[in-house]
C-alpha cells in the first residue's frame, strides 16, 4: 500500500519531559499545531538520514536518535507513515529557542500536559514511550 506522505520525527527528552513545536501556520501537517520534530523523507533517503537532515534544518542541532516504531494513520484525509525516532538532549528550552529555525514556538512538557496539545496519533506514541519506561506517566 502506497502512503501519501511518508515522514520521519524525532521526539527529544530532557529530564522526563518531551520537546514539542508549534508549527507554523503555513506548515503542510498540522498547521498551527503542536508536535515533533521532522518531516518528510526525500526520494532515495533513508529515515535514518532524514531525521538527522530534519534536526539540523529545524533545530540545528546534529545528533542521531535511535528508531523507536513506525506508525500509519490517516490525518486530513491523508494516509501517513511515520517512522518515529527518539534521542536524550542536555540543551535547555531556551538554548533550543534560540536555535529553532521553523516552527511558531516550542517548549518541554510532561506526559500529562503534552497529550493535552497533540492529536490522538501522538498521544499514542507517547503513551508508548512510558509503557516502555521512556517518559514518567505524569
Amino acid at each position: 500500500m502506497g502512503f501519501d506522505d511518508v515522514v520521519a520525527t524525532a521526539w527529544l527528552i530532557n529530564d522526563g519531559k518531551v520537546l514539542l513545536q508549534k508549527r507554523g501556520k503555513d506548515a503542510t501537517i498540522n498547521p498551527g499545531g503542536w508536535g515533533s520534530f521532522g518531516g518528510h523523507i526525500e526520494p532515495g533517503e533513508t529515515p535514518e538520514v532524514a531525521v538527522v537532515r530534519e534536526l539540523m534544518e529545524e533545530l540545528q542541532i546534529k545528533i542521531k536518535p535511535e528508531f523507536f516504531g513506525r506508525y500509519t494513520y490517516d490525518q486530513q484525509g491523508r494516509s501517513m507513515e511515520r517512522f518515529v525516532f527518539l534521542a536524550h538532549v542536555s540543551h535547555s528550552e531556551e538554548d533550543l529557542r534560540k536555535l529553532q529555525i521553523e516552527g511558531d514556538d516550542l517548549g518541554f512538557f510532561s506526559v500529562e500536559n503534552a497529550k493535552k496539545l497533540l492529536k490522538s496519533h501522538n498521544q499514542d506514541i507517547l503513551d508508548e514511550m512510558v509503557k516502555s519506561n521512556l517518559l514518567p506517566q505524569q
